[in-house]
């Protein structure tokens, strides 16, 4: 069997490859290190080092008991209730090959009529209760990101009632939508402006002195107002903190932002969302 050599890279002779200086001309090989495998790099961070073999030992050790453990009847004497798993049915079996059912918890009680009725008349009148608060709010304070949600939650509670009882016939029903309906409307609207006085507050906090109003018939039209306001700026807003994306999924048709001046030096940027 023919031996392994090497070349030497100052020489060009080929050496013995076990060879730590060249018997040509002196030159001495590097020590060549292996890699340290996993355990061994787990270990030096752990502050231990471990010999890869018995890290590989120990791994393949776990792995046989792991394996064992689940193939291996238990015969222990546990109370724990048996676990029962249920077989999907196969797509490609006979279509007339019996199917295990799978466990399904029991369905939650239907509420009857009067009492969704009921609900939806209760939550309305919640509903409105916390917009006459808001409004009233928002004329000496600003809002805050838990109003901004609490106002969406609203909106959306009026959407489930407006589902429920839009195709019915009912007079008593037909109350309820057109309640919900008008409240809605109002609400989303309210939302927007919440939205626009907590921007205000963060610019505030930012160190940013600028305005932040809503306008427009169905409040939709967003402006911010700053002093200071370039083209560098309106791209940090658009591109890096995402304001008209923002405004958009708010509900806002129109982002336009201002340096506030009316004479010559005015400035502003009208972005259609």
């Amino acid at each position: 069997m023919a031996e392994v050599e090497k070349m030497c890279p100052q020489c060009a002779e080929r050496v013995k490859a076990a060879a730590k200086i060249c018997r040509f001309c002196n030159f001495q090989f590097p020590e060549v290190t292996p890699s340290p495998g996993f355990f061994h790099r787990v270990g030096r961070l752990t502050g231990r080092v471990w010999a890869d073999k018995w890290g590989r030992r120990i791994t393949i050790f776990f792995a046989v008991v792991w394996i064992g453990g689940l193939l291996l009847p238990d015969h222990g004497t546990s109370s724990a209730r048996p676990v029962t798993v249920a077989k999907l049915p196969n797509p490609v079996a006979s279509e007339t090959a019996p199917v295990a059912q799978l466990p399904v918890s029991a369905p939650e009680p239907e509420v009857g009529i009067e009492e969704a009725r009921a609900l939806s008349r209760e939550a309305i009148a919640n509903i409105q209760k916390r917009f006459e608060t808001n409004r009233t709010k928002l004329k000496g304070f600003f809002a805050n990101s838990a109003a901004v949600a609490r106002s969406q939650e609203d909106s959306s509670a009026l959407e489930v009632i407006l589902a429920k009882f839009q195709d019915s016939k009912e007079k008593v029903d037909s109350q309820i939508v057109a309640k919900a309906k008008t409240l809605a409307v109002s609400v989303n609207q309210q939302t927007r402006e919440l939205y626009a006085s907590s921007m205000e507050e963060a610019f505030i906090k930012d160190g940013m002195d600028a305005k932040v109003r809503v306008s427009g018939a169905a409040k939709d039209r967003l402006t911010i107002t700053y002093a200071l306001m370039s083209q560098p700026l309106v791209y940090k807003f658009q591109n890096e903190l995402h304001i008209g994306q923002r405004a958009r999924e708010m509900g806002f048709k129109t982002l336009i932002l201002d340096n506030g001046f009316e004479s010559s030096l005015g400035k502003y940027w009208t972005i259609d969302l």
